[in-house]
C-alpha cells in the first residue's frame, strides 16, 4: 500500500467536499454576530466536523468555551490565534473506554491522554467504577472529587456493575438474593439519574464474573428508557468468544437496552478466524432490533491482571482465598492445568509481558517477557508467575500478545466499530512514570491516524475521525461533544495527517506522539507545540446538555419570550431549583447557547440565531416527473449542516427508492419528524429505520412527534385501535429507536422549530372523514371518544433572514392556525416559503377565499403545494397571491426548495 502525503490527504478531502452540494451535512458553517471578540480562532485548517464527511478549509472561532462561528474566512480576530493552514482540525477525540482516571488524583495533567488529542475520557469501564451508587460512593460524590482535581481532560463515567456487586454481595461466587438485587438496581438507577453514561461489566474479573444473565438483565433495565448502553468486557475473548457474544446480546435483548462490546478481539491464533462469525452475530442481533456496536484498540496485545490467566472459580472469595488455593494440594493441580491451557492458547509464556508489580524486589520483571525472565532465574515459568503473585499479593499487571493486525484492520474499518484506548494515563515524568504500561495509554489515537489510516490504509481519515469523535460521543449521550459545529463545546485537536504517529512502544512506553500540535479543551488551548498550558477539563453527564427543544418537550420550559428568552415552569417531577441547576450546567451546550439562567418565572436569553442555509427535497408525494409517486408525503431537510427527515411516506420502500434515484444518502440522517399519526406519513418509519440502521445504527434513531400521536383511534362501538402508530411504536423501539414527544413549540436546532400541537384559533377543520364522505374515526382522550381533529398535527418552522419557512405534512391543524402559531412562538415575520401538504383539495369555496386572504396577509413569497393541497388550489393561489410559475408550483418528487435560489421544479410540476 502506498502511504498518502499530507497534501494528498487535504487535496482528497477538498475535492470530495466540492462534490458535496452546498447543503451537504458538513457542519453549520455560519457566523453568529457578537459584540465580543472570540477568545480563540483556529485559522485555515482542513476542518473535519466529526460526522465522517470530507474536510473543508475553514476558520473556527470559540468564545466562552463554545464554538461561535465557522466560515471559510472569518473577519473577527481572536484574542489568541492558531495558524492551522496545511493541517487537519478535528473535534477533540472521545475515548469511549478509558482507564485514564486511575491516575488523575496523583497527576491530573493526564499527559499521555491529552497529548493524543483526547479531550474526553469515558471511564468506569470493565465493571469497575470509582463509585457504586451506594451511600457515600455516589456519582455526585465522585463528580465532586474529580472536579476538585482540575483534570486536563473531560471525564464521564459509566457505573461498573462489578463495583455494584462488590458493594452489596461481596467477593463470593453466589447468586444475589432478591433483596440484594433490588438494592443493586436502585444503586444503578441512582447513578444513571445523576449523570452516569451507561453500565459496564467485566465478566472475566471478580466479583463481576459471578453475575448471572438474569442479574445483568435486571441491572441493565434502567438503561432502556434512557437509551444508554451496556458496555461489556465479555466473559471470554478467545475459545468461547462466540458464546460470550451470544450472552452479551441476550442481556441487551432481555433489558431492551443498547449494547457496546468493549475492545472486541479474537484472542489466540486459533481464534483469529472467528472474526467474521463475531461480526455476523452482531449483524443478526441488529437485524433483530438490538442496538449493538463495539469498540477496538489498534494493538496486538491486551493488558490485564496476571490473575486473569487463572480460572475464575479459583478467585472466588477474593485475592487471599485465591492465593490460598494456589498452595492447596486439592486445588493447585487443577489451577495449574487450566492456567497452562490458557497460556498455550495465547502462544506461550513469551507472549506474556509483566507490566507492573507492587513489590520493589520484583521490579526487574517489569517490561520483561515472563518466559525469558523465568529462564534467567532458572525457574519454571508457571512457578515464576505464581511466585510473583504470592510476593505481590496477587497484584501484578501483564500484557498478552494474542491478536492479529489484519483483524484489527477490519475491526477499525467496520461500520459498527469505534476506537477506544482501554488505556491508563501516565507521564514521562512525575509520580505516574512507573512500571511498563501498555503503550496504548500514550499512542492509541495517533496510531490509528498514522499506522492504520496513512500506512495500512485500513480506513479513510474522515471515517477514523468519526469513530473517535461524534460516534462515541453520541453513544453515551455527550450531546455537545464530538463535533465541530456552532454551539458545540470548544474541544478540538490540530494535527498533521502526514506525520502524526505514535512513538510509545512495548519496550519503551514513556514516549509521547508526534504530529499533534494543538489541543483545545472547553475553548482553552491545553497543548501547544509540545507544552501543556492549561487544565480545563470537566465532569460530563450523559444527556446533561439537553437542547431547549428537549427541555420544552419535557415541560421544563413553558414558553419563549419576544426577546428570545424562555420561562422556566414548575415541573411536577423536578423542583425549580433542580431545573435551574440542570439548565445552568447545560445552558451553553444547547444549540441556542443561553446567556442568562434565572429563577423560575424569569427568562434566560439565548443569542438569537437564524438559519443560514436550507434545502428541502421532496421524497414522496403524488406527482413526479419520473413517474414515481404515491399518496403520501416525505421530505429531506438539510439545514446548516444538519440533516433531518420529515415524514416517511405511505409505503415501505418509496422514500428509500426515491432517495436512491435522487442519489441522496439517508443513512447519515439521525432524526425524523413525524407530522401526525396518519399512515400516509408514517408507514415508512420502521422499514426505513431497519434498512438504514444496518449501515449506521443512529440513522433515524430519534423520532420527534407531538403529544397525542399515540392516542387510540376507534370507531363508535368498535374496540379495535385504528391508530397505526400504536402498531409501529413497539417495532420502532425494538430497533433501539426513541420517540421524543413534544407538548409545545420548541427549537430543535438554531433557528429550526417544531410547533408541537397547534392551537386551533380558527375553525379551519382541515381533516378528512365526514367532509370527504367517509366513516369518521374518533380519538380517545381521557377515556372518552371525541371527534378526531388530529390534535397531534405538527409542522416545522425555519427562521431565516428572509422570513419564516413553513413545512407541513398535511396541515390538519389548519395552515392559518399553523402560521399564526409560528409567528407567535418564533417571531412575527412574513412567510418566505410555505411547503408541503395543506389539505385543501376538498375545501369549500368559502374556505379557499378566506385562506388565500390570510396567506396574502402573511406575505407568502414561495409556495410548493404537495400531497393533499390539490392541483387546482395551487394554481388558484398562484394567481391570488401574485406569484409566478417559478415561485408557486405543485409538489413533486425530487423537487427542491433552496433558501438561496428558490424553487427548482420539473416542467410538469409548474
Amino acid at each position: 500500500m502506498t502511504p498518502l502525503s499530507r497534501r494528498a490527504f487535504l487535496v482528497q478531502g477538498t475535492a470530495a467536499a466540492c462534490a458535496v452540494p452546498a447543503m451537504g451535512a458538513v457542519g453549520p458553517f455560519l457566523h453568529v454576530p457578537g459584540r465580543q471578540a472570540p477568545d480563540l480562532v483556529l485559522r485555515g485548517g482542513a476542518v473535519f466536523n466529526g460526522l465522517g464527511e470530507a474536510a473543508r478549509e475553514m476558520d473556527v472561532a470559540v468564545r466562552a468555551g463554545r464554538i461561535t462561528a465557522m466560515a471559510p474566512r472569518l473577519a473577527a480576530r481572536g484574542r489568541e490565534e492558531i495558524d492551522a493552514r496545511g493541517l487537519a482540525v478535528a473535534p477533540g477525540f472521545v475515548d469511549i473506554h478509558s482507564h485514564g482516571d486511575s491516575s488523575l488524583r496523583e497527576d491530573p495533567r493526564a499527559e499521555s491522554v491529552i497529548r493524543q488529542g483526547i479531550t474526553t475520557i469515558v471511564v468506569g469501564a470493565d465493571g469497575s467504577s470509582r463509585f457504586s451508587g451506594a451511600v457515600g460512593r455516589s456519582f455526585s460524590d465522585w463528580e465532586r472529587d474529580v472536579a476538585a482535581m482540575a483534570p486536563a481532560v473531560n471525564v464521564a463515567s459509566m457505573i461498573g456493575l462489578g463495583s455494584v456487586r462488590g458493594a452489596v454481595v461481596g467477593e463470593a461466587d453466589r447468586r444475589a438474593t432478591t433483596d440484594e438485587l433490588a438494592r443493586m438496581v436502585a444503586m444503578v438507577e441512582r447513578a444513571l439519574s445523576e449523570g452516569a453514561c451507561g453500565t459496564s461489566s467485566g465478566l472475566e474479573y471478580t466479583p463481576g464474573a459471578f453475575a448471572t444473565v438474569d442479574e445483568l438483565v435486571a441491572l441493565c433495565q434502567p438503561l432502556a428508557q434512557r437509551g444508554l448502553p451496556y458496555a461489556t468486557h465479555m466473559r471470554n475473548e478467545d475459545d468461547q468468544l462466540l458464546e460470550a457474544i451470544d450472552e452479551s446480546i441476550a442481556v441487551a435483548r432481555g433489558a431492551r437496552c443498547a449494547l457496546q462490546l468493549s475492545h472486541l478481539k479474537q484472542q489466540g491464533t486459533r481464534n483469529w478466524a472467528k472474526l467474521n462469525a463475531s461480526l455476523a452475530r452482531l449483524r443478526e442481533a441488529r437485524a433483530a432490533g438490538v442496538d449493538a456496536w463495539f469498540d477496538v484498540y489498534p494493538y496486538e496485545a491486551y493488558q490485564t491482571g496476571l490473575t486473569n490467566l487463572f480460572p475464575v472459580w479459583a478467585r472466588d472469595g477474593g485475592d487471599a482465598a485465591f492465593l490460598k488455593r494456589l498452595d492447596d494440594p486439592g486445588t493447585a493441580p487443577r489451577i495449574r492445568s487450566e492456567s497452562l491451557a490458557k497460556v498455550e492458547m495465547i502462544g506461550g509464556w513469551d507472549n506474556v509481558q509483566i507490566a507492573r508489580v507492587r513489590n520493589t524486589a520484583d521490579r526487574d520483571a517489569e517490561g520483561q517477557r515472563l518466559g525469558a525472565w523465568a529462564r534467567t532465574r532458572g525457574a519454571d515459568p508457571y512457578e515464576a508467575a505464581v511466585g510473583l503473585l504470592r510476593r505481590n499479593e496477587a497484584d501484578v499487571g501483564m500484557l498478552g500478545f494474542a491478536m492479529s493486525e489484519e483483524n484489527i484492520d477490519q475491526l477499525l474499518a467496520h461500520a459498527y466499530g469505534m476506537v477506544c484506548s482501554d488505556g491508563g494515563g501516565f507521564a514521562i515524568d512525575g509520580p505516574t512514570r512507573r512500571g511498563s504500561p501498555h503503550p496504548r495509554g500514550a499512542g492509541t489515537m495517533p496510531r490509528v491516524l498514522g499506522r492504520f489510516v496513512r500506512e495500512r490504509q485500513a480506513l479513510p481519515l474522515a471515517d477514523a475521525i468519526h469513530k473517535m469523535t461524534a460516534r462515541p460521543a453520541d453513544r453515551v449521550h455527550l450531546r455537545d461533544r464530538g463535533r465541530l459545529a456552532v454551539g458545540m463545546a470548544g474541544d478540538a485537536v490540530v494535527f498533521d495527517p502526514a506525520t502524526v504517529a505514535d512513538r510509545a512502544t512495548f519496550a519503551n512506553p514513556f514516549q509521547y506522539p508526534v504530529g499533534i500540535s494543538t489541543v483545545v479543551v472547553n475553548g482553552v488551548v491545553a497543548i501547544r507545540d509540545g507544552q501543556q498550558l492549561a487544565r480545563t477539563g470537566r465532569v460530563l453527564q450523559a444527556g446533561g446538555a439537553a437542547p431547549a427543544l428537549e427541555w420544552m418537550a419535557l415541560g421544563v420550559v413553558s414558553r419563549r419570550h419576544d426577546d428570545g428568552g424562555f420561562t422556566l415552569r414548575d415541573h411536577d417531577m423536578t423542583s425549580r431549583r433542580s431545573v435551574v441547576r440542570q439548565l445552568t450546567l447545560a445552558a451553553l451546550a444547547a444549540p441556542l447557547a443561553p446567556s442568562l439562567v434565572a429563577g423560575a418565572g424569569r427568562p434566560f436569553t439565548p443569542a438569537r440565531r437564524k438559519v443560514q442555509q436550507l434545502r428541502i427535497t421532496i421524497l414522496s408525494t403524488m406527482l413526479a416527473d419520473s413517474g414515481l409517486g404515491e399518496w403520501g408525503f416525505a421530505a429531506l431537510v438539510e439545514v446548516d449542516g444538519r440533516r433531518l427527515l420529515f415524514d416517511t411516506g405511505a409505503h415501505d420502500d418509496v422514500v428509500s427508492r426515491n432517495a436512491r434515484d435522487l442519489r441522496l444518502a439517508l443513512d447519515t440522517v439521525p432524526e425524523v419528524i413525524l407530522s401526525h399519526n396518519h399512515g400516509d406519513h408514517t408507514v415508512g418509519l420502521v422499514p426505513l429505520r431497519r434498512e438504514l440502521a444496518a449501515t449506521r445504527a443512529d440513522a433515524l434513531g430519534r423520532a420527534h412527534v407531538a403529544e397525542g400521536i399515540f392516542a387510540p383511534r376507534r370507531r363508535e362501538g368498535e374496540p379495535a385501535d385504528l391508530n397505526a402508530m400504536n402498531r409501529f411504536r413497539p417495532l420502532y423501539e425494538a430497533t433501539g429507536g426513541v420517540f421524543v414527544v413534544h407538548r409545545q413549540a420548541g427549537e430543535v436546532l438554531p433557528g429550526v422549530w417544531l410547533t408541537g400541537p397547534v392551537p386551533r384559533r380558527y375553525p379551519e377543520r382541515n381533516w378528512g372523514g365526514a367532509a370527504a364522505g367517509r366513516l369518521e374515526t374518533k380519538v380517545e382522550i381521557g377515556g372518552r371518544l371525541v371527534e378526531d381533529t388530529v390534535p397531534d398535527d405538527m409542522s416545522m418552522i425555519f427562521d431565516t433572514e428572509q422570513g419564516l419557512v413553513v413545512l407541513t405534512g398535511c396541515g390538519h391543524a389548519g395552515v392559518v392556525n399553523t402560521i399564526e402559531h409560528a409567528r407567535a412562538v418564533v417571531r412575527p415575520a412574513p412567510v418566505h416559503a410555505l411547503i408541503g401538504g395543506i389539505h385543501l383539495f376538498n375545501a369549500s369555496e368559502q374556505t379557499l377565499t378566506w385562506t388565500e386572504e390570510q396567506l396574502r396577509g402573511f406575505g407568502v413569497r414561495h409556495l410548493i403545494g404537495a400531497h393533499c393541497t390539490g392541483v387546482e388550489v395551487v394554481y388558484r393561489f398562484r394567481q391570488s397571491l401574485g406569484l409566478d410559475r417559478s415561485r408557486c408550483v405543485v409538489g413533486a418528487v425530487g423537487q427542491v426548495f433552496d433558501l438561496a435560489s428558490g424553487i427548482r421544479a420539473g416542467a410538469i410540476a409548474r
